[in-house]
């Protein structure tokens, strides 16, 4: 491989390994948060705050990119049923999360890494566009 393209591809590895870190903190902060009973606004608002201040997103360079960096799909159902007597009432957060961006490096890498799931053929209608990354139950 040549020089350019050895760079080109170590920096594009760089990148996706901090794409899923970044994922995984977004995912333990919205469990954290839902274990709390926050309100849904609330669970969301807080994981996507411990995403945008996580040191990996930095290396992302979202200037081309209207959009921004992340992008979440976020659904909420809510449920009431009866049990024993007494209606409940309960809150399911569904989140999909998709991240892009690109970096300065031999050749403009520009990539999007950890997409959000496809549409599932016959899927569950509670999840039109393909499974979550995360479900929170509140």
């Amino acid at each position: 491989m040549d020089p350019k393209g050895q760079a080109t591809g170590e920096s594009t590895e760089v990148v996706k390994q901090q794409a899923t870190e970044a994922k995984s903190q977004f995912a333990a902060a919205l469990r954290g948060a839902s274990n709390e009973g926050a309100a849904a606004e609330m669970v969301i608002a807080q994981a996507i705050n411990a995403v945008l201040g996580a040191g990996a997103v930095k290396t992302f360079d979202t200037s081309d990119d209207p959009h921004g960096l992340i992008k979440v799909g976020a659904g909420f159902t809510e449920t009431t049923e009866k049990g024993g007597g007494l209606w409940y009432s309960s809150i399911t957060v569904l989140l999909c999360v998709e991240f892009s961006g690109s970096i300065r490096a031999p050749g403009a890498v520009t990539m999007t890494d950890t997409t959000c799931p496809p549409p599932i053929s016959g899927a569950d209608p509670l999840y039109p566009e393909g499974t979550p990354d995360v479900v929170a139950h509140l």
